[in-house]
C-alpha cells in the first residue's frame, strides 16, 4: 500500500482498513500527513486504531523512527485481523504454486528441446531462480496455516535449523538447557530460527574480526524464548520496512526471510523483537505463549 492510498483508506468505514492504513503510514508518512492523521484520530472510535494513531502522530512529531521494531498481535482485535490476513495468504499462496508449478514444468521442457545448450543457457538460470522464487512462496503459504502442534525438543529444532545455515566462516555458540522438550509447531520455530541465524551469518561474514553469533533459549512461566546475537554490520535505516515483502538490501534477494519468519511467528501467536545490539550488531528475540491446557 503506497502513501496516497493509506491517506484514502483513513476514513475507511471497515476498522480493519483504517488500521492497515495507519500501519502504512507509520512507515512512509510526512509531516505534511500530520493533519490528516490528527483529523482521523479526531473521529476515530475503534480502540486499536486510535492506538495505532496516537503512536505515528507522536513519530511524526519526533521525528524519530524506534530504535526496536517489534511484530506481533497485542490484542483479540489485532490476532482476527491477523487471522482473516493469514487465511487470505494461505488460500492465495496455494492457488498460485497450485497453477504456476506445472506450467514451469512444461517450460522446461520445451526450453530444452528448443534453445540450444540449454543447461547452460541464461534462460536455464532464470528458469531455476523463478523456481526458486515459487519455493519461497510456498513456504510462505505454509507459514500461513494452521499450526499443528505436538511435543518436540527445542534445542534439538534449533540445533537442527542452525545446522541447514550453518558455515565455517562464522562460529555459532548454543546456550540453553538440552533437552528442552516442549509443546508446540516445531517447524515454525525452526523456519524464524534459520531466517535469524542467516540474516546474522551473512551479516557478519565479511568483517575482518568476526565474534561468534550467540543462540540461547529457554522457557518462562508463560512462554518459550529464543534469541540470536551479533556482533554484525547491524541493522538497515529502514527498520521499520524489513519485514515486508520484497525488502532486502542483498543481491539476487528475494526479500522474503523475514516476512516468512513473521507470518510464522503471527501464526503460533508469537512476537518478533529485532533491534541493536550494543556496541555494534543486532539481537532477535522470538517469544510465543505457552499452549492453553
Amino acid at each position: 500500500m503506497d502513501r496516497t492510498e493509506a491517506l484514502q483508506l483513513l476514513t475507511a468505514t471497515a476498522p480493519d482498513d483504517r488500521l492497515r492504513a495507519v500501519r502504512s503510514l507509520a512507515r512512509n508518512c510526512v509531516e505534511g500527513d500530520l493533519s490528516a492523521l490528527q483529523a482521523a484520530l479526531s473521529a476515530e472510535t475503534n480502540k486499536w486504531v486510535k492506538s495505532a494513531l496516537s503512536k505515528t502522530i507522536a513519530s511524526v512529531r519526533t521525528g524519530l523512527q524506534p530504535e526496536h521494531v517489534s511484530i506481533g498481535v497485542e490484542g483479540e482485535d489485532d490476532r482476527i485481523l491477523e487471522q482473516i490476513h493469514a487465511e487470505a495468504v494461505e488460500e492465495t499462496t496455494k492457488r498460485l504454486v497450485h497453477e504456476i508449478r506445472p506450467i514451469l514444468g512444461r517450460l522446461d521442457v520445451c526450453a530444452g528441446s528448443e534453445i540450444s545448450d540449454y543447461q547452460n543457457s541464461r534462460t536455464k538460470k532464470e528458469w531455476s531462480r523463478l523456481v526458486e522464487f515459487l519455493s519461497v512462496i510456498d513456504k510462505l503459504s505454509r507459514a500461513a496455516s494452521s499450526p499443528i502442534y505436538g511435543e518436540f525438543d527445542l534445542s534439538a529444532a534449533i540445533e537442527d535449523a542452525i545446522a541447514m545455515v550453518r558455515t565455517n566462516s562464522v562460529a555459532i555458540e548454543c546456550i540453553g538447557p538440552k533437552p528442552q522438550v516442549i509443546m508446540g509447531a516445531g517447524s515454525y520455530v525452526q523456519l524464524i530460527l534459520a531466517n535469524a541465524v542467516r540474516n546474522s551469518v551473512e551479516a557478519t561474514k565479511d568483517l575482518p574480526v568476526k565474534e561468534p553469533i550467540v543462540v540461547s533459549w529457554g522457557v518462562t512461566d508463560r512462554d518459550y524464548w529464543f534469541t540470536v546475537l551479533d556482533r554484525g554490520s547491524g541493522l538497515p535505516a529502514t527498520t521499520q520496512k524489513i519485514f515486508e515483502i520484497g525488502t532486502t538490501t542483498k543481491q539476487d534477494h528475494f526479500g522474503m526471510g523475514l516476512a516468512l519468519a513473521r507470518q510464522a511467528g503471527l501464526s503460533i501467536n508469537g512476537k518478533i523483537t529485532l533491534g541493536p545490539r550494543k556496541p555494534s550488531g543486532t539481537r532477535f528475540e522470538f517469544r510465543w505463549p505457552k499452549p492453553s491446557t
